[in-house]
């Protein structure tokens, strides 16, 4: 993302609008290994960055949580909330998406207004030092205790030797977004940021690391339990 030549919002653009994309395939097996550790960290906000057409995101509602999408892809924006408005409306009213990309520090967004961030697959094409700036903004955004959930692919991943067949790097896909592929020490690097590791897992089936570190502070507390 950090070649001025190359258009990775066009990218993403042409990718969910593509017969290959699908919005109706339900949440990814990471964001159902992280719904219960939102509900065991009694979260009740949710940002869920690179949110892409809302298949999490729309799951998440389902499961009780309030949830705000975030991803720089206008196509994604526009079928993300047209899966929202497609739930029952005292669901569909928890949840909101917004255009912004995530190399702003996420300024558009309150400090301190989110119990959790949600990142499934989102950093794989940020440079290291993009990356620290999203990593800012996450922690900016989290209240005290706040849990940031992310996945990344491994550099085990059988898609690195051929990141051209990853999306949106297709062949009706013009023009392409470079991929990363991230080692066990780049990860436990990045959780160092101002974050504690939580809970961790290497998951041998899609060879990604799914991950749940929090800020070092006071643990989220609410009176009631949400999520189900």
């Amino acid at each position: 993302m950090g070649d001025p030549g190359i258009d990775p919002v066009g990218a993403w653009d042409r990718y969910w609008a593509s017969s290959r994309a699908r919005a109706d395939q339900g949440p990814g097996a990471f964001t159902r290994w992280g719904e219960p550790l939102l509900a065991e960290v009694r979260a009740a906000t949710i940002l869920d960055l690179g949110c892409g057409p809302g298949r999490d995101l729309c799951f998440l509602l389902t499961r009780g949580f309030a949830v705000v999408g975030v991803d720089f892809s206008w196509e994604a924006v526009r079928r993300a909330r047209s899966g929202i408005d497609g739930l029952p409306a005292e669901v569909a009213g928890r949840g909101s998406v917004l255009r912004a990309d995530l190399r702003d520090g996420l300024r558009s967004l309150a400090s301190g207004s989110f119990d959790a961030v949600h990142a499934a697959v989102t950093y794989q094409g940020l440079s290291d030092g993009e990356l620290l700036r999203v990593f800012d903004g996450v922690r900016r955004v989290l209240r005290p205790g706040g849990l940031h959930l992310w996945s990344v692919r491994s550099d085990r991943h059988p898609d690195r030797a051929a990141p051209e067949r990853v999306a949106p790097n297709r062949s009706e896909v013009p023009t392409a977004a470079p991929l990363r592929f991230f080692s066990a020490g780049q990860v436990d690097a990045l959780s160092g940021a101002g974050f504690r590791r939580w809970r961790s897992e290497e998951e041998p089936r899609f060879h990604s690391f799914y991950l749940a570190d929090r800020t070092p502070d006071s643990p989220i507390t609410h009176d009631r339990p949400v999520g189900r």
